[in-house]
């Protein structure tokens, strides 16, 4: 046994006071001997946080001992874990009540309009169709250096070497593709054209 085990062996035999219980130290010993590391290792198996299954371990033994004491429990192991069992239910129910009561307080303006993201997600989808259109209308070479530029993020030195043509080149073609693809989001949205 470990260092712990131990100091919880003690406790549990404080449970089993003489003057509170009809036990006498060598049945505790032999009780607890016997059935406290199964029973933890059951609770352990069932629980996520280490701590709650000794808390549990330890309620099951507070729970159990006037009952296993008296002499009434023939079956002092399923006792035990029927007692662990029910505890972990009336846990997880206490547990899931307070998650459900935390979600009732939440203050249901702070939550963000689920309108507002469908309808920026149809903004960014229709500004992508007008962005897709003044490309169709851009010429094939500046077309091809504006893609490469914006979206692959090449340099204009790359862009040249890759379109054999020359950085100044490569900037020309960028400045007609830009000023196509302003002209054109302008005139198809004129709110959004600036004075």
């Amino acid at each position: 046994m470990s260092t712990a085990d131990v100091e919880r062996f003690v406790c549990l035999k404080l449970l089993f006071l003489p003057g509170r219980l009809m036990v006498n130290d060598l049945e505790v010993e032999a009780l607890i001997e016997q059935h406290y590391l199964p029973l933890l290792a059951f609770v352990r198996g069932r629980l996520e946080i280490r701590h709650e299954a000794e808390d549990i371990v330890q309620e099951t033994w507070t729970r159990s001992m006037s009952a296993i004491a008296s002499g009434t429990v023939q079956n002092v192991r399923a006792y035990l874990h029927r007692v662990a069992r029910n505890l972990m239910t009336d846990q997880g129910r206490t547990r899931t009540q307070a998650n459900e009561i935390a979600l009732d307080e939440v203050d249901l303006r702070l939550l963000p309009d689920p309108k507002a993201h469908i309808e920026r997600q149809f903004l960014v989808c229709e500004e992508l169709r007008r962005v897709e259109a003044a490309l169709k209308l851009m010429p094939p070479r500046s077309r091809a250096v504006f893609l490469l530029a914006r979206v692959e993020g090449l340099s204009y030195a790359e862009i040249g070497r890759q379109l054999n043509i020359s950085r100044q080149t490569v900037y020309e073609h960028m400045m007609r593709a830009l000023l196509t693809l302003q002209t054109e989001l302008r005139t198809k949205n004129p709110e959004g054209a600036r004075s």
